[in-house]
């Protein structure tokens, strides 16, 4: 299944707004962001797309993205583009998807289910 990057766009771009409207409405309690498999995906899109000029200040908020076929250890993206290209349009291999080198201080956990056959590629328990 791929999704149109104009999906992704707009997708991350509401998951932006959330974001910063809950950091709003929390007072000085973190948000907590989380996203599974695609969702996952949207919070590496942040990174890349929003992180870099976001004022969202790093110690408001923590993310935890799992089920993620674009992570770098593991990601079945990552390691068998050709079989396992990111779920939206990504160019060429590594570029406008992963995660970039500096999170700019934001707090990202990655969580990998043992033989989950996207994120922790190719790991098979047969």
């Amino acid at each position: 299944l791929s999704l149109a990057n104009s999906a992704a766009v707009s997708d991350v771009n509401d998951m932006d707004a959330m974001l910063q409207q809950a950091i709003l409405a929390s007072a000085s309690l973190p948000v907590l962001m989380f996203g599974h498999s695609r969702g996952g995906q949207m919070i590496y899109k942040w990174f890349r797309d929003k992180m870099p000029n976001s004022p969202i200040d790093p110690g408001q908020v923590r993310f935890i993205a799992s089920g993620v076929p674009e992570s770098r250890y593991g990601g079945a993206s990552m390691n068998n583009y050709a079989a396992h290209p990111p779920s939206y349009p990504g160019g060429v291999y590594g570029v406008d998807w992963g995660l970039p080198d500096d999170l700019g201080g934001h707090e990202l956990w990655c969580v990998t289910r043992i033989y989950d056959r996207y994120s922790d590629y190719p790991n098979d328990y047969y």
